[in-house]
């Protein structure tokens, strides 16, 4: 699965980049762990983080529940056992408890994190016909997305573009991949896509993703 720890740590970069989180540290303990969630329906890609985490330490799968808008959907929750590795992760991407990115973790990023990253947080927009790889990287401002977007430019040679949505007062950016560049990336991920998650990378799927992206992406700019 993994032939050192270095393979291992630019996994869990692209999951903490994604839906992955370190928890701080709760009163009493001294290490930290990794958790994160996906909906039922996802299990099977749930079981897949559980057999790369495990590389590690034990990492068990329990069934949970999630509020949000007001409805209750079941989901299942991935957690680690705490490790002083975890410690270290979070001082590389935490700050005053928000999630960030340094050059130093995009340096580490491997093609299976970049995988991850996007399995958690991308989609496959249409754009006049063309459905193209969008991550959505509303949580990390501006600055932080533009140095995601040149370092998978230096590491991958791949093109991702920082692009804006203003909501209110609020703007939030996102990455959107060079149409030309699509069969590339898809070519760099694509050993490491499970066939639960094929519709990330199969342009012919067609689901809500379509009903999302009007939504959402129309009004995006460079």
């Amino acid at each position: 699965m993994f032939d050192n720890r270095l393979e291992f740590k630019g996994a869990v970069i692209g999951m903490v980049l994604g839906d992955g989180c370190i928890p701080k540290l709760m009163e009493g303990r001294n290490t930290q762990h990794l958790q994160l969630a996906h909906r039922s329906a996802d299990r099977e890609y749930a079981e897949y983080k559980k057999s790369l985490l495990s590389f590690l330490n034990e990492t068990k799968i329990t069934e949970s529940s999630n509020t949000a808008n007001g409805i209750t959907y079941p989901c299942v929750v991935v957690r680690t056992l705490s490790h002083p590795f975890y410690n270290s992760l979070y001082e590389h991407m935490y700050y005053d408890g928000r999630k960030t990115v340094t050059e130093h973790v995009m340096k580490c990023i491997t093609p299976l994190g970049l995988a991850l990253w996007y399995m958690d947080d991308g989609i496959l927009a249409g754009e006049m016909g063309w459905r193209n790889p969008f991550i959505c990287s509303h949580n990390f401002n501006q600055v932080e997305n533009e140095l995601m977007c040149r370092m998978i430019h230096k590491k991958f040679g791949i093109t991702f573009r920082a692009i804006k949505k203003n909501v209110k007062d609020k703007t939030y950016y996102w990455m959107r991949l060079r149409r030309k560049d699509r069969d590339k990336f898809f070519d760099i991920i694509r050993e490491f896509v499970p066939e639960c998650m094929r519709r990330k990378i199969d342009p012919s799927v067609k689901n809500v993703i379509k009903k999302y992206a009007s939504r959402h992406i129309k009004n995006f700019t460079m």
